[in-house]
């Protein structure tokens, strides 16, 4: 039997803090470039974890990130595995008004265990 695992984000359904009137922090290369580093660990996979993480962030002026941390936890490492995939990407800055500046984000990152036959 093929094993398929997939790990997805929502596309678009990220969670602002700031107003959503102004131009906000995305993924530099989009989603995939997050999900492209994201990956199952050996005890996630044994047990067939799926369930969703929410990881907040902070995206500064020069697109990298800080402050990273899960506050809705997962567990078998997968949270870890999370974090990095977000600390490792560069983000397009927030613009208000036409100035860059520094944006917190929630993003939720969801791990689901498909099999495939």
């Amino acid at each position: 039997m093929n094993r398929k695992i997939l790990v997805t984000i929502l596309s678009l359904e990220l969670f602002y803090a700031c107003s959503p009137a102004y131009k906000f922090a995305e993924p530099i290369g989009g989603i995939k470039a997050i999900e492209e580093k994201l990956y199952y660990t050996d005890e996630a996979r044994l047990v067939k974890t799926e369930g969703k993480i929410l990881v907040k962030f902070i995206v500064k002026p020069d697109s990298s990130v800080e402050n990273v941390r899960v506050i809705k936890y997962l567990g078998f490492g997968l949270d870890e595995i999370a974090v990095e995939a977000v600390k490792n990407t560069k983000f397009e800055p927030c613009e208000i008004e036409g100035k860059i500046v520094e944006c917190e984000i929630t993003m939720p990152i969801f791990f689901r265990y498909n099999n495939a036959k």
